[in-house]
């Protein structure tokens, strides 16, 4: 399914990558790539505090770079 938001990303379907991505993130919140990829995707769509966001959610949960 990871992959899946990552064509999303690729292919400029922000909205659709972002409600995978949100998926994936809850299925494997443990996942630092999964912090990553829905980060790029609010990144490319211009939306950098929700960027923030997720970093923030990232540390919140213990999750390591």
């Amino acid at each position: 399914m990871t992959s899946f938001a990552w064509l999303c990303k690729i292919h400029g379907n922000v909205e659709m990558g972002e409600c995978v991505a949100k998926q994936v993130l809850e299925l494997e919140h443990e996942n630092l790539t999964n912090y990553v990829l829905l980060s790029n995707i609010y990144a490319t769509s211009g939306n950098i505090h929700l960027c923030e966001d997720v970093e923030r959610q990232r540390k919140e949960r213990g999750v390591k770079k």
